[in-house]
C-alpha cells in the first residue's frame, strides 16, 4: 500500500489543502484514502466535508 506524505514545518503553507486536493482526486479514480491531519490545528476534517462526531 503506498503512503504518500505532505509535511512542512512552516505554518500557513498550504498542506491541508493540499492533502484534501490530492486525496479528493486519488478516491475519484478509484483508490482507497485515507486523510490523517495531525499538525497542532487540523484543518483537513473540515475541509474535507466532516461535521462533528458522527460525520462519517
Amino acid at each position: 500500500m503506498p503512503v504518500i506524505a505532505i509535511a512542512s514545518p512552516k505554518g500557513g503553507a498550504g498542506k491541508s489543502t493540499t492533502a484534501v486536493i490530492l486525496g479528493t482526486q486519488l478516491a475519484h479514480y478509484g483508490a482507497e484514502v485515507t486523510l490523517l491531519d495531525c499538525g497542532p490545528q487540523p484543518r483537513a476534517g473540515g475541509a474535507a466535508g466532516e461535521h462533528g462526531e458522527d460525520a462519517r
